[in-house]
């Protein structure tokens, strides 16, 4: 079998966590941001090397060359090795653009810790450090500050699908312990489960949860609407519940999926819909964007469970525009709100866009590309999403193009809120984005547009996820009854 040349896995796992290490004992949070920036992006660098080797190879499997206690840890294949890029990159532009009263100690040491987490979840071969990297993102969430809880009450929730996880393997140690096999906790072990319904029952719990698919959608709905509205992006952006889907619920259970996928895709549209129209009521910029963004995942759900070649590869496509666009949105809006002391959007029609035009630019520019705009990533997506879900049920399927339409206007009406109107007097010194935030911006901005220009570069790139979730179907072949 085909390795890695180098543990560039574990490399980019340990770093940010050994940063997060070293910034506790840093005395100033300056240099703590210099060590968190340096370990973050060196583990952008190894997560590259990664993609170079795994796309080499047509995206197959790459397991890092030595075991340790007799298990394999850490691989990379076609579906996390572009992950393994995503993820840093956003988390850089998230550090870099941040306001500088938010990047305190405890913000920076938490990015490290979710970038850690999320990245051994990514590269996880063993399935105790994926459910380690699952669990680990969520703890600072957990932990109660001089403001209260971070995730409000969507902590529950995140625990829950820890929890749920957590079964699924104790169930699938059980089955692999009574039929005498030592591969236990390898990702391959969990066959040993997969004709267990309860070891797939709790997979697709702990995803629903983590996603904020219905019932669980108000949860992760209030934790984006909530403090620390940066990290809790961040964190949606690992879209765990999706990963968790793709790598484990639908190609190692696909006998019982078949029969289950249908009824979990109406839901996600369901959900879709329902918070798109939820949207509808909401005034507050940061709870409104939060309604947008779990209905956009929801969408993302509804085309992964299609399982057709349209609706899986542009739920990957749609995957690197949600986490860019809600990147640039919430960071835009973070920024505005340091801005004028707390009140971005509160007010009907501020009028920003003469006091910051690059503002304006960089959210319009990603709203659009969130809801499909031609010449972005986000048409490609879009389209090929849609045409998944519409060739699965056509009735059903329509709910996702209403709601997107209903998430254009909700981010229209925001955009209009923000820098639209007559400028206020009190706003006349707001000043607009500095060089660090507009280079970290537009980096998202020129890979939206870069990868929409030229789409096949975005498709060759998550070919190999789509056909590992398929099991190599043809390309209109669907697996539903």
């Amino acid at each position: 079998m085909t390795e890695l040349a180098a543990p560039v896995l574990t490399a980019a796992v340990v770093l940010p966590l050994a940063a997060a290490l070293a910034a506790i004992r840093v005395r100033q949070d300056s240099h703590a941001q210099r060590v968190t920036v340096a370990a973050i992006g060196a583990s952008l660098l190894l997560g590259v090397e990664a993609v170079r080797e795994v796309m080499s190879t047509g995206g197959s499997l790459l397991p890092e060359r030595w075991m340790w206690l007799g298990w394999e840890w850490f691989a990379v294949d076609g579906l996390s090795a572009v992950l393994m890029v995503l993820f840093p990159a956003l988390a850089l532009v998230t550090l870099l653009a941040a306001p500088r009263r938010d990047v305190d100690r405890r913000f920076l040491i938490t990015a490290l810790v979710i970038v850690s987490g999320t990245l051994a979840t990514y590269s996880s071969q063993n399935l105790l450090v994926f459910l380690a990297g699952w669990t680990v993102s969520l703890l600072p969430f957990l932990m109660r500050g001089r403001h209260g809880p971070w995730f409000a009450i969507s902590r529950f929730t995140m625990m829950g699908s820890a929890g749920a996880l957590c079964v699924a393997i104790t169930i699938n140690g059980m089955s692999a312990a009574g039929a005498g096999q030592a591969d236990w906790f390898s990702m391959a072990g969990l066959s040993h489960g997969a004709g267990n319904p309860w070891v797939f029952g709790a997979l697709v719990s702990a995803a629903v949860l983590r996603t904020g698919i219905f019932p669980a959608h108000r949860s992760v709905a209030a934790s984006l609407g909530a403090g620390a509205v940066l990290l809790s992006t961040l964190l949606m952006n690992a879209q765990m519940g999706l990963f968790l889907m793709a790598r484990l619920a639908i190609p190692l259970f696909r006998d019982m999926a078949a029969e289950v996928l249908p009824w979990l895709f109406g839901l996600a549209l369901f959900t879709c819909l329902y918070m798109a129209v939820l949207g509808l009521a909401e005034r507050k910029p940061g709870a409104l964007l939060a309604t947008v963004f779990v209905s956009q995942s929801a969408g993302l759900f509804a085309g992964l469970l299609t399982a057709t070649a349209e609706g899986v590869t542009g739920a990957l496509l749609q995957w690197i525009v949600l986490t860019v666009c809600a990147t640039v949105l919430t960071v835009v809006h973070r920024c505005l709100q340091a801005r004028t002391d707390g009140h971005a959007g509160e007010e009907a029609y501020m009028g920003l866009a003469a006091r910051t035009p690059r503002f304006a630019a960089f959210f319009a520019v990603s709203a659009l590309a969130l809801v499909g705009m031609p010449g972005t990533l986000g048409f490609s997506g879009e389209d090929l999403l849609m045409h998944g879900a519409l060739s699965v049920h056509p009735w059903l399927g329509a709910a996702l193009p209403i709601a997107i339409a209903l998430n254009a206007y909700h981010v229209f009406r925001l955009f209009a809120r923000l820098f639209l109107g007559k400028e206020s007097g009190s706003l006349s010194s707001v000043p607009d984005a500095l060089p660090r935030e507009r280079w970290a911006l537009s980096a998202c901005l020129v890979a939206l547009v870069w990868l929409g220009v030229a789409p096949a570069q975005a498709v060759y790139l998550r070919a190999p996820a789509a056909r590992a979730i398929l099991g190599h179907a043809p390309a209109a072949e669907s697996h539903f009854p």
